[in-house]
């Protein structure tokens, strides 16, 4: 049995929420609003309304399970690493070190009792090694969304691009917590034509947390995975099959082969993987509400013309 093998369930195991999450966002996305209509004869109006559905609360905790799985799966591999270094009770602080900038006095007891090959690995891969950009290492990301789930849900917010209303003036229009509500003309009832573009799910920290606001999307998620475990493709091994091919290296130069886990390539090439990392930020021309059980709106719609 591979002395990794426990490590590397708990990372496979964050693949689970992962695809459990994709499965519930895929679900809600599919039906994400609605659009009701009625007529006021006395105002001489049509009035139609747009809100965004409540998004499911299974789509936050199943994100914190997500990240919690993976986080715990690096501080296993932390302790393994250790156990391979044939200290057979590592120090309690033994754990998978994540810095955004370089720590004057080195991991510490975080990383004593590791392989010095796995430490210096582990510190070419750390978010600071980006300099100013270190906030869209994968690292980073994974870190920042265990910090949010430690202390609160995810803040969790529909967003829509431009909504546009065309082929009708709109001479009246009201902001909704959810959504908005405009009316035109009773004779303008059948010439209404909406434009709604693809809906997005944003997860983040409500506003009413201090501190840097912080944002990511679903794509966000499956990037610091594939980091970690890497994509299936041999040429870009993620940082967990590249430690545990260091680790294999150095068991055979000690003479103690041994058995890896069977899905971990053979293959041994130091290329990383690159930093496009957070998916598109909305930006204040889109719709943008937070989901109605979930938490303020980490800002303000924005709104022109006869979009919305």
């Amino acid at each position: 049995m591979s002395r990794l093998k426990g490590a590397a369930s708990k990372i496979d195991w964050a693949k689970e929420h992962l695809d459990h999450l994709d499965r519930e966002m895929g679900e809600f996305l599919t039906d994400p609003y609605t659009i009701t209509c009625k007529d006021k004869v006395n105002d001489h109006r049509h009035y139609l309304r747009f809100e965004f559905k409540p998004i499911p609360i299974s789509i936050p905790l199943i994100a914190g399970d997500f990240c919690y799985c993976l986080r715990s799966g690096l501080d296993q591999l932390a302790w393994q690493l250790a156990r391979i270094n044939k200290v057979a009770q590592p120090r309690t602080a033994t754990s998978f070190p994540i810095f955004s900038t370089k720590p004057p006095n080195g991991f510490k007891d975080k990383t004593k009792d590791l392989l010095p090959v796995a430490v210096e690995v582990i510190e070419a891969l750390q978010p600071y090694q980006r300099g100013a950009a270190f906030k869209e290492h994968p690292l980073w990301l994974l870190n920042e969304l265990c910090n949010i789930d430690k202390h609160m849900l995810f803040a969790v917010h529909s967003v829509a691009g431009t909504v546009s209303i065309s082929n009708v003036e709109v001479p009246y229009r009201r902001e909704l917590q959810f959504g908005f509500e405009i009316g035109v003309s009773l004779s303008d009832e059948l010439n209404v034509q909406w434009e709604i573009p693809k809906t997005a799910i944003i997860f983040g920290k409500p506003a009413s947390v201090r501190g840097e606001a912080f944002e990511i999307e679903l794509s966000g998620f499956h990037t610091i995975y594939s980091f970690i475990k890497g994509r299936g493709d041999p040429e870009i091994p993620g940082f967990f099959q590249i430690t545990a091919e260091l680790c294999r290296s150095q068991l055979e130069a000690l003479g103690e082969g041994t058995k890896m886990a069977e899905h971990l390539s053979p293959l041994f090439r130091p290329a990383f993987p690159s930093s496009a990392i957070i998916s598109e930020r909305s930006s204040p021309s889109r719709v943008r509400f937070a989901a109605p059980n979930n938490g303020a709106p980490l800002t303000a719609p924005g709104r022109s013309g006869q979009h919305f």
